[in-house]
C-alpha cells in the first residue's frame, strides 16, 4: 500500500487544496494508497521532519517536488510551488500522480555512481555523482571515532543534492521551462541536458 503524507501547520490556507489534489491524483493513477494528514507541532518538529513548508506532499517518504532534495530551509512557513512559470499553493496533480506511479522526478533519472567516502567530526560522509550530468548527492551518518562503515546503498529518501553541484538548480529551472512534467518523467538527465544544449531557445510543450 502506497503511503501518502500531507504535512501542514494549523491555519494553512492550502491544506484542503493539497488534499483534493492528492485524492484526484490517486484516482487518476488507480493507486492503492493511504493518505495521512500530519500536523506540525512547532519549529523543532519542523526541522526534525525536514519540513519545507505547508503544505508538503510526500509519497512513500519522498517529496513530490523533485527540487526539494537540495533544500535545507526547514521550518514552519508557507510553501509555494513554481508550476509553468506561476506560483501555486499546492503541488500539481500530475507531480503527485507521477510519484504514485513511481516515475522519475522533474529533472529526469540520474545514473548514480559512488564517488568519495570519509569521516570527519563524528560524521561518516558518502558521496555519489551522476555520470551523465555531474550532479552530486551526499548521505551523512553519525559515527564514533575509529568506527568503520560500509558504503550504504543509494537511498533517494535520505540523500541530498549537494549545494553548488553541477547544474542542479539551473538544470531544474531550464528543464521545467522547456518540458512538461510528463515529458521529464520519461527522460534521463543526460537526455534533458542534450536537448537543452541543442535547442536552448525552443519549447517542446
Amino acid at each position: 500500500m502506497i503511503q501518502v503524507e500531507i504535512s501542514f501547520f494549523d491555519d494553512c490556507p492550502n491544506v484542503a487544496l493539497a488534499t483534493d489534489r492528492v485524492r484526484e491524483a490517486i484516482a487518476r493513477a488507480g493507486a492503492q494508497a493511504e493518505v495521512h494528514l500530519v500536523r506540525l507541532e512547532g519549529e523543532a518538529d519542523a526541522v526534525t521532519r525536514r519540513f519545507l513548508g505547508s503544505p508538503t506532499v510526500r509519497v512513500d517518504g519522498l517529496d513530490v517536488d523533485g527540487s526539494a532534495a537540495g533544500r535545507t530551509d526547514f521550518g514552519l512557513q508557507c510553501r509555494v510551488y513554481t508550476v509553468d512559470g506561476r506560483l501555486e499553493g499546492a503541488p500539481p496533480i500530475d507531480w503527485i500522480e507521477a510519484a504514485l506511479r513511481g516515475e522519475a522526478g522533474p529533472i529526469g533519472s540520474h545514473a548514480w555512481e559512488a564517488s568519495f567516502d570519509y569521516v570527519v567530526s563524528g560524521v561518516a560522509i558518502f558521496d555519489w555523482k551522476c555520470r551523465d550530468c555531474g550532479v552530486k548527492a551526499r548521505m551523512t551518518v553519525p559515527t564514533e571515532e575509529g568506527a568503520k562503515h560500509e558504503r550504504p546503498p543509494f537511498d533517494p529518501a535520505v540523500v541530498q543534492l549537494m549545494a553548488g553541484s553541477l547544474g542542479s538548480e539551473e538544470l531544474l529551472g531550464a528543464a521545467r521551462h522547456h518540458f512538461s512534467h510528463a515529458e521529464l518523467a520519461s527522460m534521463t538527465c543526460s537526455e534533458v541536458v542534450a536537448e537543452l544544449i541543442h535547442h536552448p531557445h525552443s519549447k517542446r510543450r
